[in-house]
């Protein structure tokens, strides 16, 4: 039997993510067909490069069937200098050219008249994207919840405690409508895919500035385990210094020693030589005394000048 999902926590969470990201419920004043494309282009990129994307675009060409016309070379490259994915062109363009030979026109309205998965089957259709990315498509522009969900706010949902590893589909859009409970369906995924993008990453989460840590007992995991690498490693280096400094006390005591011993050893060559040097000074001296020299230590008289 599966586990009741804990809606007290998934509403805390869609809270803190529409305070950290200031998302407000509701459409924005984009035109359908504005958030359509803006929601491709997101797929691929975090918020504000679509939004760059989509404005180069508006700005680039008169219409969205000029759009549809256009070189896809020129188009990708357009996406490229706003820091969207150039893949997001090719998208794009399917998409508008299927709209065209199905309807005649550049027109979502057949769209918006179809159900959530109507819609996201006929989009996958028409552009090559995958179930997810085309469900996520439909949810951020119509407002329609519709399962598969993005792997990233799987991911996200997964590590906050809401959902688990192996859950299935359906139960994961289960989760993700209980965070969207109390808000749009569209905020919702816009708030948690902009988690995934920003701070839930795939191989290297940024738990410690995470609008919802305190929501994430794999987030609480990771730094404890930070905190408790992080400790060794001091006490490591610590430990290291210790040694090292414990190796330098002993090589300069050795040293020191040495120097002693050398000293001493010097010290008791010249004892031992001692005597024999003032036996020689002693014949040195008697002998220059028999022989009628003067003695280098007396003063010669000095001759007094005329």
């Amino acid at each position: 039997m599966a586990k009741e999902i804990n809606r007290a926590k998934a509403g805390s969470i869609y809270g803190a993510l529409r305070k950290r990201f200031r998302a407000k419920d509701g459409h924005s004043k984009k035109s359908p067909m504005d958030r359509l494309v803006y929601a491709m282009l997101a797929l691929r990129s975090n918020s504000n490069d679509a939004e760059r994307g989509l404005s180069a675009i508006r700005s680039s060409y008169v219409d969205w069937n000029e759009v549809r016309v256009a070189s896809q070379r020129n188009l990708s490259a357009l996406m490229r200098s706003k820091g969207c994915n150039p893949k997001s062109a090719k998208s794009i363009t399917m998409f508008l050219q299927g709209l065209y030979q199905e309807i005649h026109t550049v027109s979502i309205a057949p769209i918006q008249k179809m159900s959530a998965k109507r819609a996201r089957e006929y989009l996958q259709q028409i552009t090559g994207l995958t179930a997810e990315q085309s469900a996520a498509i439909i949810v951020r522009t119509f407002d329609m919840p519709v399962a598969p969900v993005l792997p990233a706010i799987k991911r996200v949902l997964t590590r906050v405690g809401l959902a688990t590893q192996n859950a299935s589909d359906t139960r994961v859009h289960d989760v993700f409508q209980a965070v969207a409970a109390k808000g749009k369906a569209s905020t919702a995924h816009r708030v948690l895919q902009m988690l995934a993008t920003d701070f839930c990453l795939k191989d290297d989460p940024l738990c410690a500035r995470c609008p919802v840590k305190k929501h994430c007992p794999t987030g609480q995991a990771i730094e404890t385990a930070k905190k408790v690498a992080k400790k060794k490693a001091v006490k490591k280096k610590a430990a290291m210094k210790k040694t090292v400094k414990k190796k330098a006390a002993k090589k300069k005591a050795a040293k020191k020693k040495a120097a002693k011993k050398k000293a001493a050893k010097k010290k008791a060559v010249s004892k031992r030589r001692r005597p024999k040097r003032e036996a020689a000074r002693k014949v040195k001296k008697k002998t220059s005394r028999k022989a009628g020299k003067p003695n280098r230590k007396s003063k010669s008289p000095r001759r007094k000048k005329k």
